[in-house]
């Protein structure tokens, strides 16, 4: 086969691979501009560019092994890729790249260091407290222990806190696990939409194992005064 002709089949592998990854990054930052008015957040905060650019870049990239792979499977009629071939580069842009992310974050990315902001909460350790008997008490307990002397109603708003963004949220949720209250596991993200303390109380208590309701506090048992 021409050189040239290859060269080009390569070069609209590319492109197309482009486009698909063009395309699930539009749908992306819409789900992104979603988020962030649900959090109350500018799109500005969420977005970022070099993720963006390296999510295009891996579009290229697939689209070329795309068409690589084809050239290789089918040398005679390569010379004439049609649309359907032309749409199955952008289809493997589209989905191949979620796979490579995926491999990329999970065994070659760095870990992620908190913030100063979310540092300075971590290191807040947890003190040692009596067992909450609600998920009220728990929420009080630690927010108390992060912002000593507020004084907290159920409407207080965390942004008065200074937990209007998603890291100081996490951290939140981290020391709110730290606890271990009565099996409370609360995954990534799940302080999320919380806007004020009721709201994270009532996902702590819907965090609650079914059928290990919190156990009641024991009543003391009044003393019998000897004679």
């Amino acid at each position: 086969m021409d050189a040239s002709v290859s060269l080009e089949i390569l070069l609209l592998g590319a492109l197309m691979g482009l486009l698909g990854q063009g395309a699930r990054a539009v749908a992306g930052l819409k789900t992104m501009t979603d988020d962030a008015q649900t959090m109350g957040l500018s799109p500005n905060d969420l977005f970022q560019a070099a993720r963006l650019f390296v999510s295009l870049a891996i579009g290229v990239l697939v689209g070329l092994a795309a068409a690589l792979i084809y050239l290789a499977g089918d040398p005679g009629s390569a010379a004439k890729p049609d649309w359907h071939i032309l749409l199955g580069f952008a289809a493997a842009g589209y989905a191949g790249t979620d796979f490579l992310e995926a491999f990329i974050s999970k065994y070659l990315a760095p870990p992620v260091q908190p913030g100063a902001k979310a540092a300075a909460l971590l290191q807040r350790a947890p003190m040692p407290a009596p067992v909450p008997a609600t998920a009220k008490a728990l929420v009080y307990s630690v927010i108390l222990q992060l912002e000593p002397g507020q004084q907290l109603t159920d409407d207080t708003l965390l942004k008065n806190l200074g937990w209007d963004d998603y890291e100081s949220l996490d951290v939140l949720r981290w020391h709110i696990n730290q606890r271990q209250w009565h099996g409370v596991v609360l995954a990534q993200g799940a302080l999320a939409n919380c806007t004020k303390v009721s709201d994270v109380t009532a996902v702590v208590t819907a965090a609650l194992p079914k059928g290990q309701p919190p156990a009641a506090q024991p009543k003391p048992t009044p003393s019998t005064p000897t004679v």
